[in-house]
């Protein structure tokens, strides 16, 4: 599971160590950084933020209440004791007080792990159902089943997924698909914009995947080659 990462901050050194962090852990994946929360544009979502605590979020309540759905986890910081309370009454996960040390940030991490595990209630299974609206036709709800699903591919905000009887196109990132199969091991994440199904996988070469019913091309990411690779040599015959 890739953890999607925004920081909302306008101290540079705190950017700075919270990008060398995220760097450390391979499940997190840094996205975008804004200096406050007024720079934030309503179509970004990700799975952690971590939000400084400064004026902008203090004075801003309203702006930060109309945000906080873009989010499924929040880790504040702050270097003040008024922090610590600010954080606890914007209900987030986990508050880090400045200056960070590694070893919290590592803490507050393998919380939202946790966390995150704990919120699949209930229990998506590969059977779920789960509807989308089309963006050729949006006025009406289309139905499948994760096991329909071959394979989803971002495109700005929008997320095309291809099934095995069709292909949609739905007001939606692929951070949140991702969040919803977070339990499901049919499906790996290839390429930052790709996520397929293993049970629909046909063909992979050394760049490419190809999958059964549809004709795109997927690229492999050169950050997800490990998973892909320790994935291929758990199902192969060939191997020694």
């Amino acid at each position: 599971m890739i953890y999607t990462c925004v920081i909302i901050t306008d101290h540079n050194e705190e950017v700075k160590f919270l990008k060398n962090q995220i760097a450390v852990h391979n499940e997190l994946e840094l996205t975008a950084s804004y200096p406050n929360i007024y720079n934030v544009p309503a179509s970004v979502y990700s799975h952690i933020a971590f939000i400084n605590i400064n004026d902008s979020v203090m004075n801003g309540q309203d702006q930060f209440n109309l945000m906080r759905s873009n989010f499924e986890f929040i880790i504040f910081t702050g270097d003040r004791d008024e922090c610590a309370r600010i954080a606890y009454d914007m209900d987030g996960l986990d508050y880090l007080s400045k200056p960070i040390e590694p070893s919290r940030f590592n803490q507050a991490f393998y919380k939202v792990t946790r966390s995150a595990l704990n919120a699949q209630k209930p229990k998506i299974t590969m059977n779920s159902l789960f509807a989308i609206k089309d963006v050729h036709d949006e006025r009406n709800w289309v139905i499948n089943t994760y096991n329909d699903v071959v394979a989803v591919e971002s495109d700005k905000n929008y997320l095309k997924i291809y099934t095995t009887a069709s292909f949609h196109i739905t007001y939606l990132s692929l951070s949140k698909f991702e969040f919803n199969v977070l339990n499901l091991p049919n499906f790996i994440k290839v390429h930052r914009s790709f996520i397929v199904s293993k049970n629909h996988l046909q063909k992979i070469t050394n760049h490419n995947i190809y999958m059964k019913g549809v004709t795109v091309k997927i690229p492999i990411g050169i950050n997800y080659r490990k998973n892909l690779q320790e994935f291929i040599d758990g199902v192969s015959l060939n191997r020694k």
